[in-house]
């Protein structure tokens, strides 16, 4: 605020993190603005970490390892009004439960993985040998640990990566590092060279739209613009802006990959003209135009998949020890945040299953009704909630970026201090 005596108090830059680093000095001469992904975590994490000692220090608290089960309203006795929520969630690790009580909720859950529908069967799932890019630092390293455990003798260690976006051809790249450092040496090498298949539905992997025009769609005052416009006309701004953060690849991972292949083939050629053969660096393949049709667990525990080739018409059918999805994520509140059912339905909401999604105003307050039915009777509901991060559909693409972050907290924080429930 422009008080006399006032001081800037943003504590929370990246700036102030590499200060406190010592590496401000060191990070200039880098002359970029793009820091390394290892780098910015360890920022969010200094963040997360500051925030919780604040917190902390003025009373509040902050709980790790929950997932929340149930989001209910609750009226006291002799109550003319509904004037909490009550949230449920289980200690993932000692399965305790635990209720907390408040007047305003925020919800910034992430974002749903999203998977082919042929991956779906439960039967398949069970295997653990489909994982989505979400869990991929988490799984991969028992994942390929296990494959290698019993690897098949018929054929080649074969993996499989779907999807054409950032998160994919990363993947496709650790993946042949990952399965290089454990290749065997001695009696126990590998017969055949491990394969690793990206499949595309369309023609090529693609660069993401980094121009400065393009880039204007992050902009904070474009939320506005687009929730100002009929539901027709978001839709149109979203998909134009699609080549900005779906589907697409940074270019230097791009020219990486492609350099990456470049000398396979260079090595590959080589060994032919010498009469070698390659087997500890696993070969990388991309097919296009592919769409997965099928799947279905095999015998020795992998997966077979069956792609068309949507040009020719022509299907193929192969198995894989492991099958690795970078399908992207769901960003939109589809249903009221109350999973399971609520205690007491909202009036004309028989479950959250079978409900509308409510309305998102422009400051990200849930547009909930304003009365509830409890035992036959409709009372005042004066909760307030607030969505931060799903919003895609009503607010543009930044809307589950970091891009905004800053922004859409201080107008959700504005929010509550003057909407809220007190």
């Amino acid at each position: 605020m422009l008080l006399p005596g006032s001081k800037m108090q943003i504590s929370y830059t990246f700036l102030n993190y590499l200060h406190s680093t010592s590496r401000l000095l060191t990070f200039i001469s880098l002359a970029t603005f793009t820091p390394s992904r290892r780098e910015f975590a360890d920022y969010l994490g200094w963040c997360a970490r500051r925030v919780e000692a604040e917190l902390r220090s003025t009373g509040g608290s902050i709980f790790y390892g929950e997932e929340v089960l149930s989001i209910s309203h609750v009226k006291a006795a002799g109550d003319a009004a509904v004037r909490l929520v009550c949230v449920t969630s289980r200690d993932v690790a000692t399965g305790a439960i635990h209720e907390r009580l408040a007047r305003n909720l925020m919800i910034s859950t992430g974002g749903s993985p999203r998977m082919p529908m042929e991956l779906g069967a439960p039967d398949l799932l069970a295997t653990g040998r489909v994982l989505h890019s979400s869990e991929f630092l988490h799984r991969i390293d028992r994942l390929l640990d296990d494959v290698l455990r019993s690897p098949p003798t018929d054929r080649p260690i074969r993996l499989a990566v779907i999807g054409g976006g950032q998160s994919s051809t990363e993947i496709f790249l650790g993946l042949r590092s990952r399965l290089a450092e454990r290749a065997p040496s001695g009696d126990s090498s590998w017969t055949q060279r491990p394969r690793i298949d990206m499949f595309l539905r369309k023609m090529a992997l693609k660069a993401t739209e980094e121009s400065q025009f393009a880039n204007e769609v992050f902009d904070p005052a474009m939320s506005q613009a687009v929730f100002q416009l009929a539901p027709s006309a978001r839709e149109t701004v979203l998909q134009d802006s699609r080549s900005t953060n779906y589907s697409v690849v940074n270019p230097r991972t791009l020219t990486e990959l492609y350099e990456t292949m470049y000398d396979q083939r260079v090595a590959d050629d080589i060994a032919t003209r010498d009469g070698q053969q390659i087997i500890t660096d696993p070969l990388l393949a991309i097919h296009p135009y592919s769409r997965l049709s099928s799947s279905s667990p095999s015998p020795s525990s992998g997966v077979v998949l069956t792609f068309l080739n949507t040009l020719t018409g022509v299907t193929s059918t192969a198995e894989f020890d492991a099958v690795l999805c970078g399908t992207g994520s769901d960003y939109q509140p589809t249903t009221a945040p109350s999973t399971p059912p609520s205690r007491h339905s909202f009036a004309h909401r028989e479950s959250s299953r079978d409900a509308p999604p409510f309305d998102i105003q422009e400051n990200y307050r849930l547009a909930l009704p304003s009365h509830c039915e409890i035992d036959g009777a409709e009372v005042p509901f004066e909760p307030t909630v607030w969505l931060q991060g799903c919003n895609e559909r009503t607010h543009g693409v930044s809307d589950s970026l970091l891009s905004v972050l800053a922004v859409r907290s201080g107008e959700i924080l504005e929010g509550i201090l003057t909407e809220g429930a007190k």
